[in-house]
């Protein structure tokens, strides 16, 4: 297990007190009206800096949802992107660009090249592993899908991004909410 770090001085050197957020505030979905994990832990709510950074210079670009760090030295960064929904809706070159369009913007923010920072960051996508049922024919579907043939489409599409690894980011991963709370001690 790790600990959430959030470098009062850096955020404070880079003017990004404002763009922290609860865990679970940065983890609400507004379609389904509820937060993939509930945690009073603050991170650095990754859409709301690009929104607001240097006067909408990313204004067209993706973004991860949350980031923060394990360790005072900026070492190991994590993105951390949240999904609630299934993931036969989510698109793979939506998550590429995300994951290409976050670095370029923390390069941007932190003053270093893609290089200099690539084998810092682990992204991490979060996911529900719970079918979201609609109706009665849907219930009956989720008692049959167990939850290991939902983490496996999830990681199926995670593995679809590995290509990306020790490129772009150092590592990849998919987590349950509950695997990414034990995992980072929320």
């Amino acid at each position: 297990m790790a600990n959430v770090h959030l470098d009062s001085n850096l955020i404070k050197e880079k003017n990004m007190d404002q763009f922290i957020d609860r865990i679970t505030d940065a983890s609400f979905d507004d379609s389904q009206c509820q937060s993939l994990v509930i945690s009073d832990v603050k991170v650095l709510n990754f859409d709301k800096i690009k929104e607001n950074f240097e006067n909408k210079k990313f204004k067209y670009f993706k973004s991860a949802d949350t980031m923060f760090w394990l360790d005072s030295n900026f070492d190991d960064i994590i993105f951390v992107e949240f999904k609630n929904g299934q993931y036969k809706h989510v698109k793979n070159k939506d998550l590429r660009m995300k994951i290409y369009d976050s670095m370029i913007i923390l390069s941007n923010i932190f003053e270093l090249t893609i290089c200099q920072i690539f084998n810092k960051v682990r992204y991490v996508i979060v996911y529900n592993d719970e079918f979201p049922s609609i109706n009665k024919i849907h219930e009956e579907i989720a008692d049959l899908a167990n939850t290991e043939s939902i983490k496996t489409g999830w990681m199926n599409k995670i593995e679809s991004m590995e290509s990306l690894e020790n490129v772009i980011v150092k590592k990849i991963d998919g987590l349950t909410s509950e695997e990414f709370k034990y995992e980072f001690d929320l």
